[in-house]
């Protein structure tokens, strides 16, 4: 298996269209899902594949890179992947931003609501 993470941000964020359209309700529970992982910690140290160095899974209010993996607790547990240290990516704070933005334009039921917990 190459791609062991569900909802990585970067990568939904181009491909997410088609949830939104066809499954809102579904598209709409992913944000959530990763705007209530935003403020949540993971600090246990791993090994940073690119470069061999240290860094904590997930740094508390740093947007997480993916919600998880099927051999952990997909949702409880984010920044599975750790061939980059992605609590210093600086895209993803943005891409969340604009996916929220994007949703409650064009969400049928998104209102101050759904931002307000984003």
């Amino acid at each position: 298996m190459d791609y062991r993470w569900y909802e990585s941000l970067d990568v939904r964020l181009y491909g997410s269209f088609g949830l939104l359209m066809h499954w809102p309700k579904l598209e709409q529970a992913v944000m959530l899902a990763f705007a209530r992982a935003i403020p949540t910690e993971d600090p246990k140290e791993r090994v940073i594949g690119y470069n061999l160095s240290l860094a904590p899974r997930k740094v508390k209010n740093a947007t997480p890179h993916d919600l998880g993996a099927p051999n952990e607790h997909p949702w409880e547990r984010s920044n599975y992947t750790a061939y980059q240290d992605c609590n210093l990516w600086k895209d993803l704070g943005s891409d969340f931003v604009l996916l929220v933005y994007r949703d409650f334009l064009l969400l049928p039921d998104a209102d101050g609501e759904f931002l307000g917990e984003c």
